[in-house]
C-alpha cells in the first residue's frame, strides 16, 4: 500500500523502524548487563529517533522493564498495520463484485 494514499501507513511503519531500533539497544544492554566495562546505551523515544548517550552502568531492571514496554508497542503497532492491510483488502475485494 502506497503511502500516498493512506498516510497512516506511513506513520506506523516509521514508529515500528524505531520500535525495532530499540529492541536492539535494550537487547545489548542486556546482554552486556555483567560485563563492569560495558558502558550502556540509552534509547531516547521522545525524540522520536535512535539516540544513544552513555550511562555509568546497566541497571538491568530498568533495561528489562523498558524492554517489555517497547514489546507492547511494537505488538500494538503490528496490530494497528494489520487493521488497515485488512481495510485495505477489503476495499480492494469489494470493488471487485
Amino acid at each position: 500500500m502506497s503511502e500516498y494514499f493512506d498516510p497512516v501507513v506511513a506513520r506506523i511503519k516509521a514508529e515500528m523502524k524505531l520500535s525495532i531500533a530499540a529492541q536492539a539497544v535494550y537487547n545489548q544492554n542486556i546482554a552486556n548487563a555483567n560485563n563492569p566495562s560495558y558502558v550502556a546505551k540509552d534509547f531516547d523515544r521522545i525524540l522520536q529517533r535512535a539516540v544513544e548517550r552513555q550511562k555509568s552502568q546497566v541497571v538491568l531492571e530498568d533495561e528489562l522493564q523498558a524492554l517489555g514496554v517497547n514489546a507492547a508497542q511494537y505488538t500494538t503497532l503490528t496490530r494497528l498495520m494489520n487493521f488497515k492491510m485488512n481495510v485495505a483488502r477489503t476495499i480492494a475485494t469489494q470493488g471487485r463484485r
